[in-house]
């Protein structure tokens, strides 16, 4: 005999939940518009390039950046072409964004779509600036390819926060490697408090047997979680609550939860 569950979660008043708003959005629709490109090493062809549609990798074959605007067009620096094969230059290749003003923000978030496949000697990196001369570093792709396509969010605040001259930099340095496609870059105004619940993983059919209800919960707001109430209910049921206390869940920290009361 076999239960077919319906678990409803809430995230009740310890957090308050807030929609998030761009204020800053480039899809590079139709071009690279305002944003600029640099090349610090490497031969003239070793730039960050507008590209639509699929695109050709020597290992890789074709690809297809499956971002959400991908159609529409988006930025690539490609390490892994028959022009940068074993030319014996090392690529160090910036795209930096225009002037954005985040006077009005308290939190910033940076988000952007991407696809990192990462080679021996590749590094793709992300900094922020307030004068296009001094760069704090915010994020690294580490070294491990990205799924296609990852969306990736950056607490940049203590940076980008009630400053109006914000600007963002990819940077890519490899030789012969393979690629880092980008697009759909956006500056959040980040609520203070903003949570949400990503995963549940009571199983659907269980036996005749007791269950604990656990998953996956994200701080998507600015600062860190101390406390916060879940409530369930199992096929309209009555509802269970439980707060989860002593906790400090910096902000886009994951936390998995489990109720203690089980069905």
């Amino acid at each position: 005999m076999k239960k077919l569950f319906t678990i409803v979660l809430l995230v009740a008043s310890a957090v308050s939940l807030q929609a998030q708003t761009a204020f800053y959005t480039s899809t590079f629709t139709g071009g690279i518009g305002s944003w600029t490109t640099n090349r610090n090493s490497g031969n003239p062809n070793e730039i960050w390039k507008y590209k639509t549609g699929t695109f050709s990798s020597y290992y890789s074959g074709t690809v297809t950046f499956k971002s959400t605007t991908a159609s529409g067009g988006f930025m690539l620096f490609m390490s892994d072409s028959t022009v940068n094969r074993n030319n014996g230059t090392p690529e160090d290749a910036d795209l930096i964004s225009p002037v954005i003003n985040c006077s009005s923000q308290d939190y910033v978030f940076l988000q952007f779509d991407q696809y990192y496949r990462h080679g021996s000697g590749s590094t793709g990196s992300v900094f922020v600036s307030t004068d296009n001369v001094n760069w704090y570093q915010v994020y690294a792709t580490g070294s491990v390819s990205s799924a296609n396509p990852k969306q990736t969010v950056i607490d940049i605040s203590s940076y980008a926060a009630h400053q109006d001259t914000v600007c963002v930099k990819f940077n890519y340095q490899g030789d012969w490697d393979y690629f880092w496609a980008v697009d759909d870059v956006k500056l959040i105004a980040a609520p203070e408090l903003d949570v949400s619940v990503d995963t549940v993983t009571m199983p659907q059919y269980v036996g005749f047997s007791t269950q604990q209800v656990t998953g996956i919960l994200t701080n998507r707001g600015a600062t860190t979680i101390n406390s916060f109430d879940l409530t369930y209910t199992d096929n309209g049921g009555t509802s269970v609550s439980q707060r989860f206390s002593g906790l400090s869940i910096a902000p886009l920290a994951t936390y998995p939860f489990t109720f203690t009361q089980p069905i």
